[in-house]
C-alpha cells in the first residue's frame, strides 16, 4: 500500500480505512481542528521551524523521500505550477489570437 505524507488530516473527509492509502500526517501539536473535531498529527513537526530534512528524519523506518527539483506549492503566484499555468494559458491565447481571431 502507498504511504502518503500530508500536512492535512484527510480523515476529516473520510475514515482512514476508506482512503485506500496509508496516511501519515505531520504538523504542529494540537493545531488541526476541523469543524470542532481535533485531529492529532502522526508526527509532531512544525514546518515553520524545521527543515524538510528534519521531517524526513522523523519519518517511520523504511520511508522514502522523493524530493522533486523545482516542485512547490501551487497556491503561491510565483510557484512552479502557477508559472507553468500562466505559460500554458499564454500559449492558448496566442494560438487562438493568431488562428481563430474573434
Amino acid at each position: 500500500m502507498v504511504r502518503i505524507l500530508c500536512n492535512l488530516p484527510l480523515e476529516c473527509f473520510d475514515a482512514r480505512a476508506n482512503l485506500g492509502v496509508e496516511l501519515l500526517t505531520f504538523g504542529p501539536p494540537a493545531r488541526m481542528v476541523v469543524e470542532g473535531v481535533h485531529y492529532p498529527y502522526d508526527i509532531a513537526f512544525d514546518p515553520a521551524r524545521g527543515s524538510w530534512r528534519e521531517l524526513a528524519a522523523a519519518l517511520p523506518r523504511g520511508s522514502a523521500v522523493w524530493n522533486v527539483a523545482g516542485a512547490g506549492h501551487c497556491h503561491h503566484p510565483d510557484e512552479p505550477a502557477a508559472s507553468a499555468k500562466r505559460g500554458y494559458a499564454r500559449k492558448w491565447q496566442d494560438f487562438f489570437g493568431t488562428y481563430l481571431p474573434a
